[in-house]
């Protein structure tokens, strides 16, 4: 969203700043799930090139917190403050998780996401909920570190 902002804090909220309406305050406040777990990556969800439509996951955004990511729906919001998750990604093995990153791939509809943790492993998934794979029970994943070989995972 290109007239957006999403901050995550130390303080276990994320924040939705809209510079169209007031720049100096935020428009929605985000609650961790955690109670108060540090927020340690935030992303929004992304769209498809050929997506005209405005009914599905794009108004969806992710919070890393501790090893597990989180996906909330604002278009549930029905206050300035956002207290319930609606997805919770598969919590991902190893430490607490530095940095997401989400994109599409346009060919199959898929969208993936990569993270970063503490133990300096990346790791790709495709399990990331769209309106085009909401009622598919595939997924696949791949992890690698510095010091480790690829490691290549799917599921049906």
């Amino acid at each position: 969203l290109p007239c957006c902002l999403l901050s995550g804090s130390e303080d276990g909220t994320v924040r939705l700043w809209d510079f169209r309406s007031n720049p100096s305050r935020a428009s929605l406040c985000i609650l961790s799930p955690n109670k108060q777990e540090e927020i340690t990556s935030v992303a929004f969800h992304p769209t498809f090139d050929d997506d005209k439509t405005a009914n599905a996951y794009p108004f969806t955004v992710f919070a890393s917190i501790g090893s597990a990511v989180y996906g909330f729906d604002l278009r549930q919001a029905s206050s300035p403050i956002l207290q319930q998750h609606h997805y919770q990604l598969q919590t991902l093995e190893g430490e607490e998780i530095n940095q997401i990153a989400l994109t599409t791939a346009q060919t199959n509809k898929r969208i993936y996401m990569a993270s970063a943790d503490d133990d300096g492993f990346a790791r790709v998934t495709d399990s990331i909920p769209n309106r085009f794979n909401a009622n598919s029970n595939s997924s696949s994943s791949a992890s690698a570190s510095a010091s480790t070989s690829l490691t290549l995972t799917g599921g049906v």
